[in-house]
């Protein structure tokens, strides 16, 4: 069935996918951003119906925005940085990724329209697990730092906000996601690699799960309209977890570079990587998921396997991404 579905932050790196593959499939889509400018750049641009917003979490124009639609996926928000610490930071975090969330899908409710999906993120989970452990859906939450805690305290508002008026709310936690268009670590990762720089990781010997982008909307547009997925969250995922160095080794391979790995102490590179610990988690730590709850609930199975997934991030960065 076709739906009639909004997407928040379509202008994004998920969303602009997620936009072209619901016209592909017939959907009637509604985009909200802050830029529209931005998104008539995109091929897509004059199929869909535009919004812009300034403040997602204070626009006024939510009903009129809202009237007719059956679905919104809800993907704006303040985005993680490296590193936190700043107060204000925290704040906006709140005031976007929590109190904003909760406006939207409050008018959604209002309007009357019947399924809400927010993309959160594994870091509710934890920054880690594990050696040979995975997070599931079942296990208990252990969001850390502002960026996790506003996605965290934005579920547990809707949440309320489902069992006060009937909406039904779907939660997808993915971890990090690769694809055509990637920004932050995954990119500095392939200009690294591309380069052919030497690298110290080659006794790494963690596992951490990535999702694939085509991969992830494929699961975002099956929650919109599968009806088992209402009232669940889902943890996304490929399915098949790497070690840092089994990235790199992918990553050269796709780029058609060399691949310099080489051995050094894990406890130096943790020691070296203190005054940016986020990276050195990203490089050095397990972060493993189970996403097998949305294979069971919803029959679903990641459709493009990640050696293409890679290679499509690959070839876009080759003809595109240098410049980014």
């Amino acid at each position: 069935m076709n739906e009639r579905i909004l997407i928040t932050g379509a202008n994004g790196f998920i969303g602009s996918r997620l936009t072209q593959y619901a016209l592909d499939r017939g959907h009637r889509v509604k985009v909200v951003t802050r830029s529209a400018e931005d998104v008539r750049k995109f091929p897509w641009g004059k199929d869909v119906e535009i919004f812009q917003a300034e403040d997602i979490g204070r626009e006024e124009r939510w009903p009129r925005v809202l009237e007719g639609l059956s679905a919104v996926v809800h993907l704006a928000g303040k985005a993680h940085v490296a590193e936190e610490g700043d107060p204000l930071k925290a704040r906006q975090y709140f005031e976007v990724n929590t109190l904003g969330t909760v406006r939207l899908a409050s008018a959604a409710a209002r309007a009357g329209i019947s399924r809400f999906v927010f993309v959160s993120s594994v870091k509710v989970n934890g920054r880690s697990t594990p050696p040979g452990q995975a997070f599931s859906e079942e296990d208990a939450v252990h969001p850390s730092g502002a960026y996790a805690l506003s996605k965290w305290e934005a579920e547990r508002r809707l949440w309320r906000l489902a069992a006060a008026t009937g909406l039904e709310v779907v939660v997808v936690r993915p971890p990090l996601v690769y694809g055509p268009g990637v920004k932050a670590n995954m990119l500095a990762l392939l200009k690294v690699v591309d380069k052919g720089l030497p690298l110290p990781l080659a006794g790494i010997h963690n596992k951490r799960s990535y999702v694939g982008l085509s991969n992830l909307t494929d699961l975002l547009a099956t929650c919109v309209g599968h009806p088992a997925a209402a009232g669940q969250t889902f943890l996304a995922g490929d399915g098949s977890d790497l070690s840092t160095p089994d990235l790199i080794r992918a990553i050269s391979k796709a780029l058609h570079r060399p691949c310099r790995l080489l051995p050094f102490p894990p406890s130096l590179l943790r020691a070296a990587s203190c005054a940016r610990p986020s990276v050195g988690t990203a490089l050095l730590d397990s972060l493993s998921v189970d996403a097998g709850k949305a294979r069971r609930t919803l029959a679903w199975a990641p459709p493009v396997p990640f050696e293409v997934g890679m290679q499509e991030m690959a070839d876009w960065y080759l003809e595109t991404g240098k410049a980014s």
